[in-house]
């Protein structure tokens, strides 16, 4: 092979690849994999066991070009083969064992990390911000699709609202009542009190996440919390779910303008609430609280993890999934929670390091029994409440093993009886609907000809008029137009024929009594507040 004669088969294959492309000659200096492995095989068996011992060893260099990186994120993340389920209810626990601190009085009254981050924020807000970065990073991914608005919207209050109403319900005639009883009221008394704390006042008061009413019958002045931190809430974690909520909204915004199709549109709403995030834990955001809108220093904080899910969506095809990005991200959040700079930057690299994770780790099948995350995360602080009545705080492990099990048994009937059905009714539509959309089409698909153009337009209405030009859309189309909710057809359930009656009601007979017990109580409550009752 010429100069290079004397080299390794290997070594003049790179040497020749780095010569000027007129100077190298493809039929000469190729190789086949036969002759590498006979050339290797040759050198070995010609050194004498004294070169052996001084010869420099041959190092294969890396390969050049694209594979010479680790993968991008949209090149290894698959959406039902990866380590998130795991994640969020990892998370789900941190909240619980950190707020066991003020609720039972454990870890000295306070919230488990508080002190290890000089006040910054607790191992259960730590979490709260992993589980608003994936939220903003799923939540992105599913309005890019080509659902509307309107669907997106019924998604989300599917997904929130329903075992939402389950824990205020649970709470308000179930977990309060036996408490009041403990101590030494009569039962029918409990649904005699009246006022701001009222029992019946609780599902209407909290019903849309506001939490306005968190003590019930003017319980709780024995309990650990109160002491703690003068609080008598029968669901603390439960008000950062209005956050998440309007969380929800912004993305609903943001993909309506166009920017989530855009994605350098995206970037710069990204970038601006990151920069706002950092004014409010440096400056105060002063100049701006004149007009109330940073009033809530909460709104930001929570905006911000999610932002950073929205980004990491938005360029996942530039996001490299490395690891050792991932190990230094990992510890630049462990020490800005340490020192300072945590809900500024921390959260930031903390968000990466969680997407490494759910990557990475082999617990694809977690979620293999159900999503418990949610109902672990709602229904922790109404157990953990419930069970300091009677005092089984003082026995630490006992209490954390009960809180545990019941919890996990809450969230597992949840999750079956509440929140798989209602999340299978995710591209259902009423027939009074089908029929409104039906009669109003002939005048929404003039209104779109008139003001939308599709080759300058990101809207579901030109995306269907590029793609699917036809009416006469072919089945695989329609079932797929099912599948992401842009058909207006009825969604047929996968039941089978025999017996599907039956299966329906079994399905969502909880789902429909819940519907109803929330109406029935909302309405005495509008009436106990009106004193009417």
């Amino acid at each position: 092979m010429g100069e290079h004669r004397g080299q390794p088969a290997h070594a003049s294959r790179i040497v020749v690849d780095n010569a000027p492309a007129e100077k190298a000659d493809p039929s000469e200096h190729c190789a086949t994999s036969d002759q590498l492995v006979s050339a290797e095989k040759e050198a070995v068996i010609h050194t004498t066991p004294e070169e052996a011992s001084t010869a420099t060893p041959a190092v294969t260099p890396r390969p050049k070009g694209p594979y010479n990186r680790p993968q991008m994120l949209s090149e290894c993340f698959q959406p039902t083969h990866n380590s998130i389920g795991f994640l969020r209810w990892l998370m789900a626990f941190m909240v619980i064992f950190s707020h066991a601190g003020p609720i039972a009085g454990l870890w000295g009254g306070k919230d488990l990390g508080a002190d290890f981050s000089n006040g910054q924020q607790s191992l259960g807000g730590v979490a709260v911000a992993g589980f608003f970065f994936f939220s903003g990073f799923l939540i992105t991914r599913s309005r890019m699709g080509r659902s509307t608005i309107w669907r997106y919207m019924w998604r989300r209050f599917l997904r929130i609202f329903p075992a939402f109403f389950v824990a205020l319900l649970l709470t308000v005639f179930i977990l309060a009542p036996i408490a009041w009883m403990s101590l030494g009221h009569s039962f029918s008394s409990y649904f005699s009190v009246r006022g701001p704390e009222s029992p019946w006042t609780y599902v209407l008061n909290n019903m849309d996440l506001s939490l306005r009413q968190r003590p019930i019958a003017g319980m709780g002045d024995t309990l650990p919390l109160y002491h703690e931190l003068g609080a008598r809430d029968w669901n603390g974690s439960a008000w950062t779910l209005r956050y998440e909520f309007i969380c929800y909204i912004l993305v609903a915004l943001v993909g309506l303008i166009g920017a989530l199709s855009v994605r350098a549109a995206g970037g710069i709403i990204v970038f601006g609430i990151l920069v706002l995030n950092f004014l409010q834990w440096t400056y105060g955001l002063a100049a701006f609280n004149n007009f109330g809108l940073f009033n809530d220093v909460f709104l930001l904080m929570f905006f911000a993890p999610f932002a950073v899910g929205m980004f990491v969506q938005l360029f996942a095809d530039r996001i490299p999934i490395d690891d050792r990005l991932a190990l230094g991200s990992g510890a630049i959040a462990l020490g800005t929670y340490a020192t300072w700079g945590w809900n500024i930057i921390g959260v930031v690299f903390f968000g990466y390091f969680l997407m490494w994770l759910a990557v990475r780790l082999p617990l694809t099948n977690w979620e293999k029994y159900g999503d418990f995350s949610y109902g672990v995360y709602i229904f922790a602080w109404p157990v953990m409440t419930f069970l300091t009545f009677f005092g089984v705080h003082r026995h630490q492990l006992l209490y954390l093993l009960i809180v545990i099990v019941t919890v996990h048994i809450l969230a597992y009937l949840s999750w079956h009886l509440i929140e798989k059905p209602a999340m299978s009714l995710k591209s259902w539509t009423p027939k009074w609907m089908r029929w409104l959309l039906a009669r109003s089409k002939p005048t929404y698909e003039r209104v779109c000809q008139m003001l939308i153009d599709p080759r300058y337009s990101s809207t579901r209405w030109a995306y269907q008029r590029v793609y699917h030009p036809s009416a006469d859309q072919t089945r695989a189309t329609v079932l797929e137009s099912r599948r992401t909710g842009g058909s207006l057809r009825p969604v047929h359930l996968d039941t089978p024929k025999n017996g599907r009656t039956l299966w329906v009601i079994a399905r969502y007979l909880p789902l429909a009594l819940l519907t109803v017990v929330v109406i029935a109580v909302t309405v005495m409550g509008i009436l106990v507040r009106h004193g009417v009752l």
